[in-house]
């Protein structure tokens, strides 16, 4: 069976409510008493004990009317709920002014996790003058609030609705793709209305509190058990992933495993040196841990497996590229063959400006030995694109390792592509071997604009195969820069005050006025301008 990853996990527990009044007369209760219960004829004490229903709903208010015999100085009066599991949910005591003859106690029935409908009881003990105790009891028929839905309720954004299972009612799950940093709580309506769980330095709590926040973009199940009250974030991969064994120069210590590069969701690369004795290796998704390790399904070299899974091998030793995917349950591996890094990288294929023409593929920029970096648009359609070492021909260009997005082939490789069209920035790298594919966002930034250095003023791409971002803005005497994703990660400014844009430049001096801002990211050719309107 497929492991899943859990990102968080946390139990709620709810708050108890209790409030009590005295009256000198009998208030008037509305409700169908189960049972009034005869009293101690040897100790008078209760004459009467009376619930407002007999059936109450956990989380539910429930009135208790006491009706006392007038026989002497009562001290003190105990109320206590207990479950049908004989659990107490609640006990109070009470003070009694000794004049009193009614009392009535309205309490808010505890709802927390593992609780059943069945029969519980309710309890009153009363203390006379000379200690003795006399207690009465009713009995009670609780019942679990009736969830009819649930929703995740994100900020900035429209509620998600779990789905509730068929084979456990109890149980609610959706499956979604949840970018980076997304803020959310969980309720019982569209809004927060209903019953809400939010988050809390202690966990999952019911009421208002901390937004859950997503720390790494994904496919998600998010599950919620109204029985249990456990809410879990779950992935179907691993977020991190090693490798391990006797082949490998970390052996079988599982905490000296070799850390491979996530490439794309669900799918790692590594590039290490392996030997034929050591009797192999396999993969862990827990650094120090072998819970939940990964390797060769038996007698099917290439297919994962967890369960009953065998060491993965190599016939020679030397350098090799592994590559595994989750997505498909595969893994890849493929001696190193040693070549001069290419010093230029072009762009080509039918979903970017350049199309299929070699003459025209766009330049990378050169960022270090063996990586480059471009900035571009790039579509779904025109069969996607691949990378070549020399301007104008063909020979030696490199595209996507087959069923493992992220890792580089040279022979026998597949197009990259883009699941939607959209700016990208795109980097390469060949001394581990593999590319990344990032969408990517652009704002004006600065203590010129309205929101200062706090906050991006953004950018609107001019859509299709254009380089160019705009927006029109009101700027002050200042600075601004151009920044990537509402991050400082990726940044442009202007070195030479020459309308020319520098990857990390010098910060751009403005002055008062209203402006349409351009920025042209043609690579090899990248600039910006301010037309006052």
């Amino acid at each position: 069976m497929k492991k899943l990853y859990s990102i968080s996990k946390a139990v709620m527990a709810l708050a108890i409510l209790f409030s009590a009044c005295e009256f000198e007369t009998q208030p008037t209760f509305t409700g169908n008493p189960l049972e009034e219960v005869v009293p101690d004829t040897e100790s008078p004490i209760v004459n009467e004990l009376v619930l407002s229903s007999d059936t109450i709903t956990y989380g539910q208010e429930m009135v208790i009317d006491i009706d006392l015999a007038d026989n002497g100085m009562l001290s003190e009066a105990t109320v206590s709920v207990v479950s049908p599991l004989s659990e107490v949910l609640l006990k109070q005591e009470e003070p009694i002014n000794a004049t009193a003859k009614n009392l009535s106690y309205t309490v808010n029935v505890p709802f927390a996790k593992n609780l059943d409908n069945g029969s519980g009881k309710v309890l009153v003990s009363v203390v006379d003058a000379d200690e003795n105790h006399i207690t009465q009891e009713v009995k009670v028929f609780f019942q679990r609030p009736e969830i009819a839905s649930l929703y995740m309720l994100v900020e900035g954004g429209d509620p998600i609705e779990l789905i509730q299972d068929e084979a456990n009612p109890n149980l609610w799950v959706v499956v979604q793709e949840i970018p980076e940093g997304t803020r959310f709580i969980v309720s019982t309506t569209m809004d927060e209305s209903g019953l809400v769980w939010s988050n809390s330095a202690e966990g999952t709590v019911l009421g208002s509190g901390e937004q859950f926040t997503v720390e790494k973009s994904g496919k998600y199940t998010v599950s919620f058990d109204t029985y249990s009250f456990e809410m879990e974030l779950l992935t179907p991969y691993p977020q991190e992933l090693y490798l391990v064994g006797g082949s490998s120069a970390a052996g079988w210590a599982p905490e000296s495993a070799l850390p491979f590069t996530q490439v794309s969701e669900g799918v790692f690369s590594i590039i290490a040196d392996l030997t034929v004795s050591g009797d192999g290796v396999k993969f862990l998704p827990t650094l120090g841990s072998w819970d939940g390790d990964w390797g060769m399904k038996e007698g099917e070299p290439g297919s994962l497996v967890q369960e009953g899974e065998a060491n993965v091998t190599i016939e020679s030793d030397g350098k090799y590229q592994i590559a595994v995917n989750f997505v498909t349950e595969t893994y890849a591996i493929k001696p190193v063959v040693t070549s001069t890094l290419p010093d230029e990288l072009y762009l080509v294929g039918g979903s970017t400006p350049a199309d299929w023409n070699e003459g025209n593929a766009l330049p990378f920029t050169k960022t270090d030995e063996g990586k480059f970096r471009i900035f571009t648009p790039i579509t779904v359609d025109g069969f996607g694109f691949k990378f070549l070492p020399t301007l104008g021909a063909w020979d030696g260009d490199w595209g996507m390792l087959d069923g493992a997005s992220g890792v580089l082939e040279q022979d026998g490789e597949q197009n990259v592509t883009v699941a939607e069209d959209g700016f990208y920035m795109i980097e390469v790298n060949f001394v581990d071997n593999i590319y990344t594919v990032t969408p990517m966002t652009f704002g004006v930034i600065g203590h010129a604009t309205a929101n200062g250095w706090d906050a991006d003023q953004d950018m609107t791409h001019e859509g299709g195969l254009s380089f160019v971002w705009s927006v029109d803005i009101t700027l002050t005497d200042g600075q601004i820069k151009f920044r990537a994703n509402d991050d400082w990660v990726h940044d442009f400014g202007d070195d030479g005050a020459d309308g020319s844009l520098d990857y990390k430049g010098a910060n751009i001096d403005v002055t008062v006025g209203t402006y349409t801002v351009k920025m042209d990211l043609t690579p090899g050719a990248m600039t910006y301008e301010l037309t006052a309107k």
